[in-house]
């Protein structure tokens, strides 16, 4: 599954995703469509320079990409973005 996916609410593979609804205004749902395709390649652990190969684009657009996406997110790194927007889109664990 992926965040732009996710973020939309679509159901792919399994009816837990259908549950995902962002809150307006803040985290993932602020993200570009750009945006979103960047941070689903960021849990890949590849190169800046390896997604704008990816994606089409430059390593420059990748990096103000990667930055817009920090700062909607309130993260410090790559992983930190990665956890945070998993958190908005998976479901609250069963205790």
């Amino acid at each position: 599954m992926s965040f732009a996916a996710a973020a939309e609410g679509t159901t792919v593979g399994t009816a837990r995703w259908s549950t995902v609804r962002p809150v307006p205004g803040t985290g993932i749902s602020t993200l570009t469509p750009a945006e979103l395709r960047v941070l689903d390649l960021l849990s890949t652990h590849l190169s800046l320079v390896q997604i704008a190969r990816e994606l089409g684009v430059s390593r420059n657009t990748v990096k103000s990409q990667v930055s817009a996406i920090y700062r909607k997110l309130a993260a410090a790194d790559r992983d930190q973005a990665v956890r945070r927007a998993r958190e908005e889109v998976l479901p609250p664990a069963r205790s």
